[in-house]
């Protein structure tokens, strides 16, 4: 509605709430399963850290679904604390092994198999460009940074693709 109150023609009210729909579409998309993977991610660690005897096995498996959010190193920084609490925790090598072990396969499958499926094809990304962004901005802004990095590449990436002028960072930014 907003729109409307903008002095343009209406042609271009109307392409820029095309463009604003789209952004919305995409984003929420990519937003919404993230939620959804990592969700599933903290249900499927809390019931291995469980299974294998885990202290408060809840937190640490939904501090592995909520630190999935956080681009390459959430879920790495999560595995080695349950390392060293599971180094601390217990006295034979097994478990010892165990809990780490047990979400680096569960991280291993949704980075490797379950968030291509359902985040990459819908985005579209060039794979080099989402890794450039989330290190510059990664860089920049530290964990806010990386966090936001893919939803503001969907935008620009929307935003080049409505406008003639920036078909040539469309081209660059899709997959």
């Amino acid at each position: 509605r907003q729109i409307m109150r903008i002095p343009l023609s209406f042609t271009t009210r109307r392409r820029l709430a095309r463009v604003m729909r789209d952004i919305n579409e995409r984003v929420g998309h990519y937003l919404f399963s993230l939620v959804v993977i990592y969700s599933g991610v903290a249900a499927c660690s809390t019931i291995a850290l469980a299974v294998l005897g885990f202290p408060n096995a809840i937190i640490w498996g939904v501090l592995m679904g909520i630190a999935g959010f956080v681009p390459y190193i959430g879920s790495a920084v999560t595995i080695g604390l349950v390392a060293v609490v599971a180094l601390l925790t217990f006295d034979d090598w097994p478990q010892i092994i165990g809990a780490p072990a047990a979400l680096l396969v569960i991280h291993a499958i949704e980075a490797n198999l379950v968030t291509p499926m359902f985040v990459s094809r819908p985005c579209a990304l060039n794979t080099v460009a989402v890794f450039a962004s989330i290190a510059l901005l990664g860089w920049m802004w530290g964990a806010i940074g990386a966090v936001v990095a893919v939803p503001l590449l969907i935008l620009i990436s929307t935003i080049a693709a409505h406008l003639p002028s920036l078909h040539w960072l469309e081209v660059l930014l899709a997959d």
